[in-house]
């Protein structure tokens, strides 16, 4: 999906591709465009276009039994400056209320019933409402006017592949987790990351090969990442309320085993452009820059 410069949205309905270009063909407003580029970089979320295009697999599970609600509404009746959970009970999941000091509003999370294939009403807040009395039953609390309300349904999924040609993917298009931990984000943005530069540096006349260390790098970032956020998902979806709010508070305070969720621990070791030119430093090539003082280049000058 892109956006035309009069604020219209474009959607991408094919792509084709030769040794020297893209084409993607777009509507927007009943139109049809062609747009032509050297490359292509396909972030268009889980369902994405651009990989069912290129005929990219998209390997993985859906968790037909998780289904979760989440959404932004305004909350009386709590305590706002700290967020609230609850494990709601065998089976039931977790249930969330953050506060959101700027908007005077609050983010959450609920579990909701699986679809038994029937059709489901709409949800609004009276869903949540109800779902909070049910699984948490805290009086006094009141729900009202719902900025957005969405229905997620928990997919595990990654391609075996990040380029096709002159297609690349990144983001949800390449792989979407569970929410637990919020790792999903923070991992698309280290894709763009890690092929922005790279593709600056094509465009500008380094070797094309360069490119192929995008895929070479993340998808092995992606498939330890996807194996942390399914560990971690799995158990906070435990029937064990205990030890769920024991692993959740263990995990604010900087306790969670599966994976460093800062993802400052990611390295690229091993990667064709990491060479080891000196073993005698403590860090190697591949790894994060470590922190480093800094000091003033302009000295304070007196003019006594």
């Amino acid at each position: 999906m892109a956006r035309h410069p009069g604020g219209t949205r474009r959607r991408t309905v094919e792509l084709t591709q030769d040794r020297d270009q893209v084409t993607a063909s777009v509507r927007f407003d009943g139109q049809h465009q062609d747009i032509r580029a050297r490359y292509l970089i396909g972030c268009d979320g889980g369902g994405s276009t651009v990989r069912k295009q290129v005929g990219t697999d998209f390997l993985g599970e859906t968790w037909e039994q998780q289904r979760m609600l989440f959404g932004n509404l305004r909350v009386g009746g709590l305590d706002a400056s700290v967020a609230h959970m609850w494990a709601a009970g065998p089976g039931g999941g977790m249930l969330t209320l953050a506060p959101m000091p700027r908007s005077g509003t609050w983010f959450f999370t609920a579990p909701l019933p699986p679809d038994d294939g029937q059709g489901t009403s709409p949800v609004s807040v009276e869903t949540f409402a109800d779902i909070f009395s049910q699984r948490v039953g805290t009086s006094g609390v009141r729900f009202h006017d719902a900025v957005y309300l969405s229905v997620y349904q928990v997919n595990i999924r990654m391609v075996d592949r990040y380029r096709d040609g002159r297609v690349f993917l990144a983001g949800d298009a390449a792989h979407v987790h569970t929410p637990a931990g919020g790792q999903g984000m923070n991992t698309g943005v280290q894709d763009a990351y890690n092929l922005g530069w790279k593709l600056a540096h094509v465009l500008r006349g380094a070797p094309e090969p360069l490119l192929d260390t995008y895929e070479e790098e993340r998808l092995p970032i992606a498939e330890h990442v996807l194996a942390s956020t399914t560990a971690r998902g799995r158990f906070w979806t435990s029937d064990d309320s205990a030890r769920v709010s024991e692993r959740i508070v263990g995990a604010f305070q900087g306790r969670d085993p599966f994976s460093d969720v800062s993802q400052l621990s990611i390295t690229y070791r091993g990667s064709s452009l990491a060479r080891d030119l000196d073993e005698a430093i403590g860090i190697r090539a591949g790894d994060r820059a470590p922190d480093a003082g800094m000091t003033n280049p302009w000295p304070t000058t007196s003019n006594e």
